[in-house]
């Protein structure tokens, strides 16, 4: 379903309004915020990238990627070793240690820190959410898996209620929407279930995806 479709089938749930009551522009922004909350909070092999860097010697600080939201993963893959993360009072107690080969990492706003600072080019690799770019043109398509396109319009749904101020359609759609979720493994969590029960699911095999972190 691209964003015309979701509009339509949005606009139709709420009541067929018309576009004087209720624009389309009003409609794609409730449809954005279902995409982004559902992408940040469920494990979706689409909302998930892999990307590299590499190091610079005693440079610590590296910028995130623009739609990173969450790293799941950083990986040193010269050396083949997956650093730890860890929080502000682990970085503040290492800041004026010796470079060396990175074996930790905090995150600041938009860039991570490595610790200790590199001492030579080694290749990062960062597993991380993403948070999706806005559906804007009418043939834009979400992100999310289309599996999950009905429900993020549910979401939608309720999301409009509540901006109006209508909140028991509010309250009804959301339970509806939660009602859909418990119908709906994410793929990553459906992956693994078969995997432990030794059925192999090719689809998600071969789609050239990256794994769970």
């Amino acid at each position: 379903m691209d964003l015309s479709d979701l509009r339509t089938w949005l606009r139709k749930v709420i009541g067929n309004p018309s576009t004087g009551d209720v624009p389309d522009t009003d409609l794609t922004e409730r449809l954005n915020e279902a995409q982004r909350e559902i992408a940040m909070r469920y494990k979706l092999y689409t909302t998930r990238k892999l990307c590299t860097f590499d190091t610079t010697g005693e440079e610590a600080r590296y910028a995130l990627p623009a739609d990173c939201y969450a790293v799941l993963r950083l990986r040193d893959n010269t050396n083949n070793l997956r650093l730890k993360r860890v929080g502000d009072n682990a970085y503040s107690r290492r800041s004026d240690e010796t470079s060396g080969k990175p074996t930790e990492y905090t995150r600041h706003r938009n860039w991570v820190v490595l610790m200790p600072p590199p001492d030579d080019a080694y290749e990062m690799e960062m597993y991380y959410t993403l948070l999706p770019v806005d559906m804007v043109d009418s043939s834009d398509e979400p992100v999310i898996p289309e599996a999950w396109h009905k429900g993020m319009a549910r979401l939608a749904r309720a999301l409009h209620f509540d901006d109006v101020g209508d909140f028991p359609k509010a309250t009804a759609a959301m339970a509806a929407y939660n009602r859909w979720l418990q119908t709906m493994p994410t793929e990553i969590e459906q992956e693994i279930e078969h995997s432990d029960s030794g059925v192999e699911v090719s689809s998600l095999r071969d789609s050239g995806n990256a794994g769970p972190a």
